[in-house]
């Protein structure tokens, strides 16, 4: 049994797949007609019926890698540098 005036705490993970294809015709598309298909771990602390916490693991990398942006052009990658 739970102390008086002690908030009980529950924690909930969700696990998420990303899929997308999209052409170049679509507006706002910028994955260039490649799939995009990575996952995601959400963990969320709930406390008395609201999120008090949350964490993400998620593999960036490879969700930025059919959009171009990593690994960055040698352009792009003599910015970061300087």
């Amino acid at each position: 049994m739970e102390a008086p005036g002690r908030q009980q705490s529950v924690a909930i993970a969700v696990r998420d797949r990303n899929r997308s294809a999209r052409s170049h015709d679509q507006p706002f598309s910028t994955s260039r007609g490649r799939e995009i298909d990575c996952e995601q771990v959400h963990v969320l602390d709930l406390k008395e019926g609201r999120i008090v916490r949350h964490e993400a693991v998620r593999d960036d990398v490879t969700m930025l890698q059919p959009l171009g942006v990593f690994p960055p052009s040698p352009a792009v990658a003599l910015r970061m540098a300087t």
